[in-house]
């Protein structure tokens, strides 16, 4: 589905495909790809991981690189 944005920054429409693999049961390991077909925002890989012990607490990690641009992002959460 396109994404309007702001004026003048110009419309955005990803593509994206990714893959997880569930090591333990207590450890994902992630990766993915992701492109805009309208060309306004870079071309992006995704690396990333997941722990989560006793499914209790779970601890995701992810980075971003492009050719441009990188990011990285952490989230912690828990279940009870």
């Amino acid at each position: 589905n396109p994404i309007t944005r702001f004026a003048g920054a110009g419309d955005s429409q990803f593509a994206r495909v990714g893959l997880e693999y569930d090591a333990f049961g207590w450890l994902q390991l992630r990766g993915g790809y992701s492109v805009d077909l309208e060309d306004t925002q870079p071309e992006l890989l995704h690396a990333g991981f997941g722990i989560s012990p006793f499914e209790v607490v779970h601890i995701d990690v992810v980075g971003l690189l492009g050719d441009d641009s990188a990011g990285a992002g952490v989230q912690l959460s828990l279940t009870f």
